[in-house]
């Protein structure tokens, strides 16, 4: 039989007892506790700052407006589904507020200024941030040349496009955007093919509405932004699935753009049609633009997002139809191209 021999000079320390085989007391427990804490936040302080992290400034997030003392919502919000952004008060007016940081790191603004909500929502829908000052009437054109790739502006009165859910306003009175203008998000959108209808959208610091929630009439594709003489809008990617549109054939294929899809086609009618994906809906755009018989157009993507449309006019000479980033240019080469071919363009 064997025999286990205990170790001498080693105890077993009960749980709750002292290193000398007393019971402790609360207190003791207590402050034990409150010793390994502190230890422990000096720990990760020490780690923070290895690493170069900072301790996060008071910026406005989703519901929650509470960036000063005294904010608060103002009822209405952005939502998609994906994200929710609340809109923030009080309004500061031509003034200035405590300071409002809309994201992490980002410029701090003089309360809930208009644009500190519209930079808010491009940020955590996108990811995106804006180093430069910025009023609510440059927002549109600062995002817009930051990141070429990943928005397009669309202008008042171009033919078949609206501002759609998710898009960002720009309003001035002044053609250059030059002014302290107004930006707002666009929540929903009820336009029909004619250019009519209405969109609902979420603003900041403005006399339109107490709860940051209003509705703008469009009319002949042009939005009517109240008290102001001009507007234009950021459009970007969409997260939902685009589906296959109705009644449209395609005729050169779909150009992969990374944030839509986009189609050239040949309509009944005979003329060339371009459908795409804007990120809630299909839109079928016509350039009314006659293409010969037997041809099919041929379509490509540029790097900072333009697109390019080539085709065989009916007079059977090469066009090529491109977006300017305001509207759709139609530029003719005169050379004339053999029937029953089809260009074949790339980048």
């Amino acid at each position: 039989m064997r025999t286990f021999v205990r170790p001498q000079g080693r105890r077993h320390i009960k749980a709750g007892s002292d290193d000398l085989g007393g019971t402790m007391s609360t207190r003791s427990q207590s402050s034990i506790a409150r010793r390994t804490a502190i230890s422990l936040i000096g720990t990760l302080i020490l780690v923070a700052s290895l690493l170069g992290w900072s301790a996060p400034r008071a910026f406005a997030t989703g519901p929650g407006c509470t960036a000063f003392a005294g904010a608060y919502a103002l009822g209405a919000s952005y939502n998609d589904g994906s994200i929710s952004i609340q809109a923030c008060g009080p309004k500061p007016g031509t003034g200035s507020g405590p300071n409002v940081y809309p994201y992490p790191g980002a410029r701090p603004v003089g309360g809930y200024q208009c644009m500190e909500l519209s930079e808010r929502y491009l940020y955590y829908k996108y990811g995106v941030t804006m180093p430069i000052s910025t009023n609510g009437a440059q927002v549109v054109d600062h995002y817009a040349s930051s990141y070429p790739s990943l928005f397009r502006v669309y202008g008042n009165g171009a033919a078949g496009h609206a501002p759609v859910q998710g898009d960002v306003l720009s309003f001035s009175n002044t053609g250059g955007f030059s002014d302290y203008g107004h930006t707002a998000v666009v929540q929903s959108s009820s336009v029909n093919g004619s250019g009519n209808g209405s969109i609902t959208v979420i603003e900041e610091n403005s006399g339109w509405t107490a709860n940051g929630a209003h509705v703008l009439t469009v009319a002949n594709w042009i939005v009517r932004g109240e008290g102001f003489a001009y507007t234009k809008w950021l459009h970007g990617p969409g997260s939902a699935t685009p589906s296959s549109p109705t009644g449209v054939v395609p005729a050169s294929g779909v150009i992969p753009s990374g944030m839509y899809h986009f189609i050239s086609y040949v309509g009944s009618n005979g003329t060339l049609y371009l459908a795409h994906w804007t990120g809630t809906r299909w839109q079928n755009d016509s350039f009314n633009y006659p293409v010969r018989a037997g041809t099919s157009p041929s379509a490509y993507l540029g790097p900072n997002g333009t697109h390019f449309i080539s085709y065989v006019g009916s007079n059977g000479t090469l066009y090529l139809a491109h977006w300017t980033g305001t509207r759709w240019q139609n530029d003719s080469f005169n050379y004339p191209v053999r029937a029953g071919t089809s260009p074949s363009a790339y980048l």
